[in-house]
């Protein structure tokens, strides 16, 4: 049924690089790479919470900065989840290639052709690769639109070796899950080509060591056909379990395993226990299409939550897959939601189409619930999507990014407040990736888009005045964007520096421009400019005090004044009349006019000594 290929080489699948590429992890060490966590894997990880727990850049406040970083198009519609490991994001598309480009800038490292399905009548449109791969040591793993496991060289996109699974598309087999990669397996899930027709399913585990089929699960039992897996395997690793949900029956009736939650154990695959949609909630298809989500509340229990096309979000403690809560949150007289809950920040968070809030429809919702009790904490609606045009939500640091038809939209995750809204264009139709202050979105119009934080810088300088030598310690910080920053300083007189916080001594006089840009590694630049004037020295005591201008003014002035004074007494003296007491009097004798009179009791003795 499930049969193991052994290595095979290159020319079954066609591999195209850039010219002079060879290796591009090799090309992305040399880049410093940004701070925070790598996305490798559908939803994040193997509990599939669909949650960015390690990211440093985007939350909340940072949300409405987000811009177009880069804009990659494939070859065909983007219907998988774009990953991120190392500083390259991987992604397949519909025309059966799988992508690698370069995190930061867009640029293709290669791609590689893994088949498209020739049996897409039922699905109404060729499917390629829709399974979103799992970065793993130096492999990728992925299905691709031949139904193959695939192991690439993720360096190089070289196809390692490959596993059939199932069988031949032409019988019906088409694999819509991912691969997860636990221990030294890997564990797909089986389903068919839009259920036309319906085809043996199940869980296979493969050894990533000798390539070949290790155990297997009959989901169809005890039918030939049915209860397909369309989601992927979620593991909760300290129970060793993997948690997969099921299908639709092959005829009318329930079948055993068909519409159920189901816990195998991950050595063996041999079933632990297992829930199935009740008789009276189903609606014609109520399948679980969808990824199980793996949490624990802060006071609680490990739980597991998944929706159903019937409309409901179904909560089961892992133990014994028993039922905690429900909660519709869809459809109230129709079905179809399969797209997996997020969990992160103490809530479970689902999306719903065609959705009926207080008088309003909405084209669809997303919905905050209590793990514990399944209470409802906020629900919004959005009219962005048309029928099926949006995908899981994606949850960090407290906000909430949800692929909503042509837009991106992020919620505060404590108040379903909407931060920000970001146009995408074509539809979205898996969840965003968030790694390194990129978050990344793949559409239907076959774009992949990268937004980050923008970059932005603020600079400051100790004194921008004072005589020669003048030492001026400089800073600038950074943020946003995609960090470490480099920084480049020249600072008006010949001289430069790259450090952030540089203490120049200026030697020469005169006003002297500063530019700082700082640059990050997407090639982004913020840019200031400063001034540092530079005058005269002292050089030591001075044997006179400095004179100013202002004291130049002021001892003028007072000579001015001296100067008038002078020139008033000088004319009043010259224009004094003649002495009253001699005027007219005649005088007697001969020497009369020469011996002055000497006033009564006026002293004989010598002027000399008149003086003492």
């Amino acid at each position: 049924m499930v049969v193991a290929v052994s290595p095979i080489s290159t020319d079954l699948g066609l591999v195209s690089r850039p010219n002079g590429l060879t290796n591009s992890l090799a090309l992305s060490s040399s880049m410093t790479l940004p701070p925070g966590g790598d996305f490798p894997t559908y939803l994040g990880n193997g509990a599939r919470t669909s949650a960015s727990s390690s990211e440093l850049m985007v939350n909340p406040t940072t949300a409405p900065l987000l811009h177009l970083l880069w804009n990659y198009t494939a070859g065909g519609a983007v219907q998988s989840q774009p990953v991120e490991q190392n500083g390259v994001v991987y992604f397949g598309a519909q025309d059966g290639y799988e992508y690698a480009v370069r995190a930061t800038t867009g640029a293709l490292l290669w791609r590689t052709f893994l088949g498209q399905d020739g049996n897409d009548t039922a699905c109404k449109y060729v499917l390629g690769v829709t399974s979103t791969a799992t970065v793993s040591g130096p492999n990728l793993y992925v299905d691709g639109g031949f139904p193959y496991l695939y192991a690439l060289n993720s360096s190089t996109g070289a196809i390692e070796w490959r596993a059939l699974i199932g069988g031949s598309d032409s019988l019906g087999f088409y694999d819509w899950s991912s691969p997860l990669i636990y221990g030294h397996s890997a564990y797909v899930g089986i389903a068919s080509d839009c259920d036309h027709p319906l085809v043996p399913a199940g869980v296979a585990e493969f050894s990533l060591t000798t390539h070949a089929m290790t155990h297997y699960f009959n989901s169809s039992a005890p039918e030939m056909n049915g209860s397909s897996i369309w989601g992927s395997p979620s593991v909760n690793a300290a129970t060793n379990t993997i948690f997969v949900t099921t299908g639709n029956p092959h005829g009318a009736t329930p079948s055993e395993f068909s519409e159920s939650i189901i816990a195998l154990n991950a050595t063996t695959l041999a079933v632990e226990s297992r829930w199935q949609v009740p008789a009276a909630a189903g609606l014609g298809d109520s399948d679980f299409g969808v990824s199980p989500t793996l949490f624990t509340p802060a006071s609680g229990f490990p739980m597991v939550t998944a929706p159903n096309k019937n409309g409901f979000l179904y909560a089961l403690y892992q133990s014994n897959l028993t039922l905690a809560w429900q909660q519709r949150i869809c459809c109230a007289n129709a079905q179809d939601d399969h797209f997996s809950t997020a969990w992160g920040g103490g809530y479970v968070y689902a999306v719903g189409a065609n959705t009926t809030l207080g008088r309003s429809s909405y084209n669809s919702s997303v919905r905050a619930f209590n793990p514990s009790t399944g209470a409802e904490i906020w629900m919004d609606g959005f009219t962005e999507s048309s029928y099926g045009g949006y995908a899981a939500p994606t949850w960090v640091n407290g906000a909430l990014v949800v692929p909503d038809g042509g837009a991106l939209l992020v919620l505060d995750a404590h108040s379903g407040k909407l931060v920000d809204q970001i146009n995408v264009g074509g539809e979205t139709q898996a969840a965003a990736s968030i790694a390194r202050g990129e978050v990344f979105v793949g559409s239907t119009d076959g774009s992949v888009l990268a937004f980050d934080v923008a970059l932005n810088s603020s600079a400051s300088q100790s004194i921008g005045l004072g005589p020669t030598p003048l030492s001026v310690a400089f800073n600038v910080t950074g943020t946003g964007g995609l960090p470490p920053y480099r920084y480049s300083w020249t600072f008006g007189d010949g001289t430069n520096s790259t450090l952030q916080a540089p203490v120049h001594v200026y030697a020469s006089l005169g006003i002297h421009p500063v530019e700082i840009v700082v640059t990050d590694q997407a090639g982004n630049i913020s840019t200031h400019h400063l001034q540092v004037i530079v005058n005269l020295a002292s050089a030591g005591p001075e044997p006179f005090p400095s004179i100013t201008i202002e004291d130049v003014a002021i001892v003028g002035a007072i000579l001015a004044a001296i100067a008038v004074v002078l020139v008033i007494a000088i004319r009043h003296r010259r224009t004094r009349p003649p002495d009253q007491a001699t005027a007219g009097t005649e005088r007697s004798g001969a020497g009369a006019a020469d011996a002055p009179a000497r006033s009564e009791g006026a002293s004989d003795l010598p002027a000399e000594s008149l003086s003492k």
